[in-house]
């Protein structure tokens, strides 16, 4: 009897985890399973002639722009378009320049640097605002990538939405923590660091060539509270590094105080999804329109080149 009774229990979940499966979506952070590959297909648009999420790219060569450079935070995985900080920063039209949104995928500090320079030289744009959202996991290029295997066979996989879906999460966790683990020795590492900083430095002085001003935009890792207090490990690293180079008129936005306001539910896409929900994209697009805007910034996030602020405040 207790048998039958825990085997029919045992199909039944199995049953429901299976519609679940096949039916349900959502974005995951790894972009796994038909879940993930479901909501790409409802959400990821527009996508433009030159490859990212935004709008066609139009004249110019007469429109200084704001250019928001970055990876998947900035393309805004795991929100609608409309939901993201570009968009919404774009659509309050705090000045009169064109917006242009380069974030791509998984994108590490040295690949941001590519992606400005091809569009630099295919449009000769004039920039007047570079936004450059940095994320632990863009010192990922210079680091070597944890390996690991997901625990099923592949025809299992294929066969069953269920078993995929419970492999994505047993894969996606397992990969997260050794992720993150060679992120954080990364960091420590001299050597490393010192390679991934001169990409910073590269990146930020090309910017400066172009007579842009630098918004640095830093976000913490999102997943849990554990994570993103560990977060101000590497974001003082890169603040000081900031600190050191940073020239008249930069700006330092760290988002951890945005971050802390909200639950770990509120901050995150899904519960698969450590990208930002709708609300943080929602918050940092008013800290962004007032930065654009030249109105009052909350100095708990928005840190100025340490030389405005020696010319700011004369102490």
């Amino acid at each position: 009897m207790i048998l039958t009774v825990g085997t029919i229990s045992l199909a039944l979940t199995w049953i429901s985890l299976e519609i679940f499966a096949r039916c349900a979506t959502f974005s995951s952070g790894a972009q796994l399973g038909l879940t993930d590959r479901r909501w790409r297909k409802k959400n990821w648009h527009p996508i433009n002639r030159i490859g990212f999420r935004d709008f066609e790219v139009g004249e110019v060569k007469k429109t200084p722009q704001v250019v928001f450079l970055g990876d998947s935070f900035t393309a805004g995985y795991g929100v609608k378009f409309d939901e993201t900080f570009y968009f919404l920063s774009r659509s309050a039209n705090p000045t009169p320049y064109q917006f242009v949104n380069l974030g791509k995928l998984g994108a590490s500090t040295e690949q941001e640097a590519k992606t400005l320079s091809r569009y630099l030289t295919a449009f000769k744009p004039e920039l007047r605002t570079v936004i450059h959202q940095y994320l632990g996991n863009d010192i990922q290029s210079r680091m070597t990538m944890p390996k690991v295997d997901h625990r099923l066979p592949a025809r299992l996989r294929v066969r069953s939405e269920g078993i995929n879906f419970l492999d994505n999460l047993l894969f996606s966790r397992e990969l997260g923590g050794a992720y993150f683990e060679a992120l954080y020795h990364a960091y420590r590492d001299k050597n490393l660091l010192a390679l991934h900083l001169a990409d910073l430095k590269k990146l930020h002085t090309d910017i400066r060539k172009q007579k842009a001003n630098l918004v640095f935009l830093v976000f913490p890792f999102l997943d849990n509270d554990q994570i993103t207090a560990r977060s101000a490990e590497y974001i003082k690293i890169i603040r000081n590094y900031f600190n050191e180079t940073c020239a008249k008129n930069d700006i330092f936005v760290d988002v951890t105080p945005l971050v802390e306001k909200l639950s770990p539910r509120e901050r995150v896409a899904s519960c698969m999804d450590a990208h930002p929900s709708a609300q943080l994209h929602q918050l940092v697009s008013e800290v962004l329109i007032g930065i654009l805007q030249k109105t009052k910034l909350n100095q708990d996030m928005v840190h100025l080149c340490p030389s405005d602020q020696a010319l700011q405040d004369p102490r």
